[in-house]
């Protein structure tokens, strides 16, 4: 009996370090890599006229948990809509076989294509990824076609924008045709609320029911080491919303202006100061409970010692069921108390902050 228990035993043993040798060949008697999605960049995103384009298409292929899986003759196809010229690819036009790893981490495989816009105008690009055995999946992207300049979306410092410093913004502006450059660009901005469905054309922002409001104009310079990189700041002294967009005039003195965009600009100080106010507020609140709930113990140790050799076991619990009674009613006084100071330190701490930048 002992034998065959250890036999089952190893047994057992044996069949589990040979699973991960075995699950390979399972894979190969029919089992399929799972096709998950497909990722489409576009670089850049939005071009000038007559620019190149290049797209990407990261395939994103799983295997199994602790086994090889395959996938087999993947090819990918791009659609663009007229106006769009496809100039190269799909680099690579196909892979064959696919290796998908083990160990539930996707399988990346990558085809390119080069693209132009032969007219102004916003462009969805579609890629479609097909396979023999893993069925297939479609990918978009959206790409920008610009007369003129292309104008790269902004980067902002700091990225949350405060009223206690200007804000630094950078572009790069360039011209895809040879023997064109950008002389110069300007970002121009405005503090209105309820503006962000205009239209920004040169240093004019277009309402939608005609209104055009005039934006403050910003130099900006280019850096000194990338050509293409310009630096402007934006005064944010204040805080407000503001939408601001670029105009970029080239070496044929033809002007390019970019999409709108909005920027939030905060008050960390007063949130600072609110923040200080509400912990205080805290403090406060605690030193008063300790406070309440000492002087409610002592109540009722007085009480207590009074009532010795005069009360019985009854009425001794009867006191202390009337003390508890009073702790829970000191408890909910000590909530509505806590309650109050905080919003007061709350509003305390921005009204001083208020004052201060009213003052200053």
């Amino acid at each position: 009996m002992i034998e065959k228990r250890l036999t089952l035993y190893y047994s057992i043993i044996i069949t589990i370090f040979l699973i991960p040798f075995m699950a390979p060949n399972a894979a190969a008697a029919g089992a399929d890599a799972e096709l998950h999605n497909v990722d489409i960049t576009a670089s850049p995103s939005s071009q000038g006229v007559g620019g190149e384009i290049m797209v990407d298409a990261a395939v994103y292929i799983f295997g199994g948990c602790c086994y090889h899986l395959y996938a087999f003759e993947v090819t990918a196809n791009i659609s663009a809509p007229e106006g769009i010229s496809v100039l190269t690819g799909p680099a690579p036009e196909e892979y064959g076989e696919v290796d998908a790893q083990p160990g539930g981490v996707a399988t990346i495989v990558h085809f390119e294509w080069t693209v132009v816009g032969n007219v102004k105008g916003l462009f969805n690009l579609t890629v479609a990824v097909s396979t023999k055995n893993c069925g297939s999946v479609e990918g978009s992207v959206a790409i920008e076609i610009v007369e003129g300049c292309s104008i790269s979306p902004p980067e902002i410092y700091p990225e949350e924008p405060n009223v206690d410093r200007d804000t630094i913004i950078s572009v790069t502006a360039l011209h895809p045709l040879e023997g064109r450059t950008v002389e110069s660009v300007m970002v121009f901005y405005v503090s209105e609320e309820n503006v962000g469905d205009g239209t920004p054309q040169n240093g004019t922002l277009i309402m939608p029911d005609g209104r055009k409001i005039m934006g403050v104009a910003v130099d900006m310079e280019r850096d000194a080491f990338l050509n293409d990189v310009w630096t402007g700041k934006i005064d944010t002294r204040y805080r407000a919303t503001l939408y601001y967009w670029f105009v970029a005039s080239d070496s044929n003195g033809d002007n390019t202006t970019s999409s709108l965009y909005e920027m939030e600009v905060i008050d960390q100080g007063a949130l600072n100061a609110a923040v200080g106010g509400l912990f205080w507020g805290m403090v406060i609140a605690i030193i008063i409970g300790c406070l309440l709930i000492f002087v409610i113990q002592e109540k009722l140790l007085q009480k207590k010692e009074q009532g010795i050799g005069i009360i019985d076991e009854t009425e001794e619990e009867v006191g202390d069921t009337k003390g508890g009674k009073w702790q829970v009613a000191a408890a909910l006084a000590l909530l509505v108390i806590s309650a109050i100071i905080v919003v007061a330190g709350f509003v305390f701490g921005m009204f001083s902050e208020i004052v201060d930048l009213v003052m200053g």
